[in-house]
């Protein structure tokens, strides 16, 4: 059986008419194949609706609780996207994550998926309906709806189609490919055609926005190739695959991102223990450590920060990390060197930085706007190095 798996974000499934366009495209792929396996996110920002309706009731809302508020909000997607299509005369089914044999641990707001038992959805393809998955969520074994991240999304499209053994895989979104830096910044930049799956997992992780960092990781492990493209031109995109670039020896930028907002707990050696330990106690994921002066970083994303903030002693200020994702840097005399240079003649110093064979990290206090720090970053280091795509 021959399965396609196409999943629609938010933005793609924000109105009425952008269902009913999306569900057209559906058909025209129906009539050529009726083997499909739609995946779709919550309406526009429905997600973050819920969330701040949560929130508004109580600081700290049981995770449980919020995660039934926000699977509410890929419920209304899937259904209407099922009701388009009937209406236009194709046949289609809905299903929540737990329908559609999602299984999860018990951690709510970013559980990971244990299993997949997909019975529902091979039965239905063999009756030649659509099946339409809600994004993002699963079933405990405990029998607690959870949630797998924002974004995860992603992750749902790439797990079934890992599991269905799918022919393809589609990331429909609103941008037309990755990208090296951030289109909305650079217009000029062009998307990747193709790329291997490694250098996409480390811009997700390092704050490119296209890909559920989770979602990458998986398609990694178990190489599901997969294309990211815009979700109304089902032509270009960018193809995500264990693909080998041309072979030459020369610096290259494959892609430079940011994480802001960043809130840190500082520490020594003895304490940094506790702390850990305790922060896993509590599910409570780090992004970074970093050891300065024999002082220990831990930073924590904004939204685990907001879980805990009034049970540790947290910094005075945001920290913003860039990421420059490169190759070849290491093996030229001079070049961490003339990097290192750029930066330090962006009139911010940072206060801590680290470089290896693929990843340079750059930690500032943030005490400036990141995305005018971020522009002039880019400008700066394509003068002297090849950031591909760029121009």
């Amino acid at each position: 059986m021959e399965i396609n798996v196409l999943k629609f974000g938010g933005s793609s499934v924000a109105t009425k008419d952008k269902i009913i366009s999306i569900a057209h495209q559906i058909k025209e792929l129906y009539l050529k194949n009726k083997k499909i396996v739609i995946i779709v996110s919550a309406m526009g920002n429905y997600t973050n609706e819920l969330l701040k309706l949560a929130y508004d009731i109580s600081p700290k809302p049981l995770e449980r609780e919020v995660d039934m508020i926000l699977t509410t909000g890929e419920r209304i997607s899937m259904a209407l996207l099922s009701i388009a299509l009937n209406d236009i005369g194709i046949p289609a089914v809905s299903f929540t994550g737990s329908q559609a044999g999602i299984i999860t641990n018990n951690s709510h707001m970013k559980a990971k998926i244990e299993e997949i038992r997909p019975i529902r959805i091979l039965e239905e393809l063999e009756k030649d309906k659509v099946v339409i998955v809600a994004g993002f969520q699963g079933v405990s074994r405990e029998k607690n709806i959870t949630t797998l991240g924002r974004g995860g999304s992603d992750l749902t499209a790439i797990a079934l189609s890992a599991s269905l053994k799918a022919k393809n895989c589609e990331i429909c979104t609103d941008v037309d490919g990755i990208y090296p830096v951030n289109p909305k910044f650079f217009p000029q930049a062009k998307a990747y055609k193709n790329i291997n799956h490694q250098l996409v997992y480390f811009m997700a992780k390092t704050g490119a926005k296209v890909m559920h960092d989770r979602a990458c990781s998986l398609a990694l492990n178990y190489n599901i190739s997969y294309k990211v493209r815009s979700s109304f031109a089902s032509n270009g995109g960018t193809m995500v695959s264990d693909f080998i670039d041309q072979i030459n020896e020369k610096p290259s930028i494959y892609s430079v991102n940011f994480i802001s907002n960043l809130h840190t707990i500082k520490t020594d050696y003895e304490n940094a223990q506790i702390i850990l330990e305790s922060l896993s106690v509590k599910d409570i994921n780090i992004h970074n450590l970093i050891y300065i002066n024999q002082e220990y970083f831990i930073f924590i994303k904004d939204e685990e920060y907001m879980k805990i903030k009034d049970n540790y002693q947290f910094e005075p200020y945001l920290t913003t990390i860039f990421y420059i994702i490169s190759s070849g840097f290491n093996d030229f005399s001079g070049a961490f060197y003339q990097l290192h240079k750029k930066i330090e003649n962006l009139g911010e110093k940072p206060y801590h930085l680290e470089s290896n064979a693929f990843v340079d990290s750059i930690f500032f206090k943030q005490q400036f706007e990141p995305e005018k720090l971020y522009k002039e970053l880019v400008q700066s280091l394509n003068q002297n190095y090849k950031i591909i795509n760029f121009n």
